[in-house]
């Protein structure tokens, strides 16, 4: 390897000589990633407590680990496919604005639902005790009944 310009490095590759740019390293997104690695370790613990006991501090503390987890996803997501190289200036920006709007929003919206609500664990467990429509059997015609449910002939019922 040598190099020649300050972030230009040819790597040589048999008879083809390739140029791979190094972009400098940035702590912000080191930090992002450390707070979504606390954020998982959290969630561990917090979803089977927040499960198992009824306390409104420990179902908000699970669902704001889950929000921190889901931010630093986005942030991450981001940065890695918006760079400001590639769709421009702006965008990068606004979906980063968008993304804490929305989690401000959702946190909003948690705190609303621990609170003045059941909480989130008990409307999980709640979805989950939905079940859909129970199936009604088809009415049977006394004249006509089905020989064969994939084809479409019929014949009379024998008195």
């Amino acid at each position: 390897m040598k190099k020649l310009l300050p972030f230009t490095i040819i790597k040589r590759h048999g008879l083809v000589n390739v140029r791979v740019r190094e972009y400098p390293s940035n702590r912000r997104y080191t930090f992002v990633w450390v707070m979504e690695q606390i954020a998982n370790v959290g969630l561990i613990f917090l979803m089977p407590t927040a499960f198992s006991c009824d306390n409104k501090e420990i179902d908000l503390a699970m669902g704001f680990a889950a929000l921190l987890h889901s931010y630093c996803g986005m942030q991450s997501v981001i940065s890695d496919y918006m760079r400001s190289a590639v769709v421009g200036k702006t965008l990068p920006i606004v979906t980063r604005v968008l993304v804490v709007i929305f989690s401000v929003a959702a946190l909003c919206g948690l705190y609303q639902l621990v609170y003045d609500d059941i909480g989130i664990a008990p409307t999980i467990k709640k979805f989950w005790v939905i079940t859909g429509p129970k199936e009604q059997p088809e009415p049977v015609s006394q004249e006509v009944e089905k020989v064969h449910p994939k084809k479409r002939w019929f014949r009379r019922k024998s008195e």
